[in-house]
């Protein structure tokens, strides 16, 4: 009804219900993102900020909700802005490592490579066992691959494999790095686990499908094509 009623620009009538609907649901954090959608719509963009920082405030524990806040400031102010956001944040909230693996993606796109590595660097110090340092680890080795310094990037791959080895990214990487190599024998072992373990993933089961096609293995081909046809028939790639 709110929706509606912001349509058809009756805003006074739509913000008494988005209001009422966040008073009677305070712990939904749908509640926050809706009133802010709702001022910045009707370009009152410190209103939304102001509401996502109440949300935040409101769990500040949910992650998500501190993602949300960074996103809209990257919208609305810039990535410049966003980053100082970041390290605000990682700074109240040293345990949420998620919050560091934002930071260090957003200094990456921002141009900030170095920086951006060592926020992936400490994280791995800082959680070393746990998904954050894994994510961290894989962030690092994305970068080694695509600056080309592939003894690198496997050493970080093979780390974080060592932490968690069913991991669909860091096998896919694997698997890239090896084909870098033409170890085909290794990149079809992780190429396998990432089907495994990501059955809608097609871009694995596409290289998986280019090495049997090379190997003129045109049972094991059929047999890859038809099952990633099968798990995805409405991808585009399938």
């Amino acid at each position: 009804l709110a929706a509606v009623l912001t349509q058809n620009k009756r805003y006074e009538r739509a913000e008494v219900i988005y209001k009422g609907f966040l008073e009677r649901n305070p712990d939904i954090s749908a509640s926050y993102n809706n009133l802010a959608v709702f001022y910045n719509q009707t370009d009152r963009k410190d209103k939304a900020e102001e509401i996502l920082r109440a949300s935040v405030e409101n769990n500040p524990v949910d992650i998500e909700r501190h993602l949300i806040l960074v996103k809209y400031i990257v919208a609305v102010k810039g990535k410049d802005e966003g980053i100082k956001e970041l390290e605000n944040l990682v700074a109240q909230n040293s345990s949420l490592g998620k919050l560091r693996i934002a930071l260090g993606e957003l200094l990456y796109v921002n141009g900030e490579k170095q920086e951006a590595m060592t926020v992936f660097e400490k994280a791995v110090n800082d959680f070393p066992d746990e998904d954050t340092g894994v994510e961290a680890r894989l962030s690092l080795a994305s970068i080694y691959f695509e600056d080309e310094n592939y003894t690198a990037a496997k050493e970080v791959v093979t780390d974080a494999i060592s932490v968690s080895p069913n991991n669909p990214k860091a096998n896919m990487l694997k698997a890239r790095l090896a084909l870098s190599e033409k170890d085909i024998e290794t990149a079809t072992i992780a190429l396998r686990i990432v089907t495994t373990e990501t059955p809608e993933n097609m871009d694995a089961y596409l290289l998986l499908a280019n090495i049997y096609q090379l190997e003129n293995n045109e049972e094991q081909l059929n047999n890859t094509l038809n099952t990633a046809y099968a798990n995805k028939k409405q991808n585009r790639k399938s």
